[in-house]
């Protein structure tokens, strides 16, 4: 009996959280699918009642954001650039023209300027004549990202384009870069003076490789105050990019803070399909809630 027991395989805690925190993300995942769901049916029919009255109503500009595209999701990632060259219209990230009715503007952004692109999601967006912008974090250029400290199982810390990476894909027509700060920091955690360095430096350091002005940027982790808003502007940036999921409605051209939605080729195709249709924008609303209901929680405490 005694031997019996000594040979049980030991209990790894480990990988039983590991299970519960992925049945946690699946059902948070659904969760999500399914709300956003609600919020394309109700946006659809609320379209057709105003088309009634002859209001075709104007669609959003939608960015969406990509970070890595591993070789076995190529075939993945291809299946969503031709749905969003069949399904929308898509422009650059510094867009301004005017959003058509009845149809999405798409622009496709990679955050991290990962050297991976180079081999797989970059080909497929040349060979489709697909705008895109690449964001570079410029302190860690042809380096290791120093940021990720748990690459996960089995993988390594990938690494950020170099400079003739980053020249070449200057070169492709339907290409932009843009800046994603110096050190892939928190600016909202950052003094002023810190957080003005990373986004005037990493400016001027992308300038340097371009020899052209720099006029995107992207908040990494799309951590920023008011305050670094105004550091952006004042730096001569045009747009800037977060990650909440935000509708970009109005005057196209007059969007200086621009939402973004994230995207992977893991996602599945309803998923998607909803994300790309705006419909994740109640997200950026839950979360604003949220954070209103904590803080009247805090101060009556």
């Amino acid at each position: 009996m005694e031997q019996a027991v000594l040979s049980k395989k030991p209990l790894d805690l480990n990988e039983d959280s590991d299970r519960r925190s992925d049945f946690d993300k699946l059902i948070k995942r659904i969760v999500k699918l399914f709300i956003s769901l609600v919020v394309f049916i109700s946006d659809s029919l609320l379209r057709n009642i105003r088309g009634m009255f002859g209001d075709r109503g104007s669609r959003d500009f939608v960015v969406l954001y990509y970070h890595l595209v591993d070789s076995e999701e190529r075939s993945r990632f291809c299946w969503q650039m031709d749905y969003l060259a069949k399904k929308t219209r898509l422009v650059p990230a510094d867009f301004k023209g005017t959003v058509q009715a009845g149809v999405n503007s798409v622009a496709v952004t990679f955050d991290d300027a990962f050297a991976s692109l180079a081999e797989t999601a970059i080909p497929e967006m040349e060979s489709r004549g697909i705008p895109f912008t690449v964001f570079v974090p410029t302190a860690f250029v042809g380096r290791p990202a120093g940021w990720i400290r748990h690459p996960g199982k089995n993988k390594s810390v990938p690494q950020v384009m170099d400079t003739r990476q980053i020249q070449a894909l200057e070169r492709i027509p339907a290409a932009l870069i843009g800046s994603h700060c110096r050190t892939h920091s928190r600016l909202s955690e950052l003094q002023d003076v810190e957080s003005r360095e990373e986004i005037t430096r990493s400016k001027k350091e992308l300038e340097e490789i371009l020899e052209r002005e720099v006029t995107l940027l992207s908040f990494p982790y799309g951590s920023h105050g008011e305050n670094n808003l105004l550091m952006a502007r004042e730096a001569g940036y045009q747009r800037v990019f977060t990650i909440e999921p935000k509708r970009n409605r109005g005057p196209v051209g007059r969007i200086f803070s621009a939402g973004r939605i994230r995207v992977d080729p893991g996602d599945w195709q309803v998923e998607f399909r909803l994300k790309v249709a705006g419909s994740y924008s109640w997200v950026t609303i839950a979360s604003r809630m949220k954070k209103e209901i904590f803080r009247g929680v805090g101060t009556q405490h």
